[in-house]
């Protein structure tokens, strides 16, 4: 399966990108780590994003000491996140 996502990173609730991804995987949990793996690296460096929420949004954040909280926000196009594979 494959889907586009659309993306925003912020860095203390300070946004500093966004775009898109193609998210890859056999499941929903497959492209949801497949995204957060790719996102991570624009963070400059190795951080362990949890999965915190999903409703519009697939929501994950990681605690850094130094620079704080760092945010993935991702949702697939033209459904809302927590609607996402799910067969009607």
């Amino acid at each position: 399966m494959k889907q586009m996502m659309h993306y925003i990173l912020s860095n203390d609730g300070n946004e500093f990108e966004r775009g898109k991804i193609e998210a890859i995987g056999e499941s929903v949990y497959e492209m949801t780590e497949y995204v957060v793996e790719r996102l991570a690296s624009h963070f400059g460096h190795r951080l362990e994003f949890d999965f915190v929420d999903v409703s519009n949004e697939w929501t994950f954040e990681a605690e850094d000491e130094e620079e704080g909280s760092h945010t993935i926000r991702f949702a697939p196009e033209g459904i809302h996140a927590d609607k996402f594979g799910i067969e009607e």
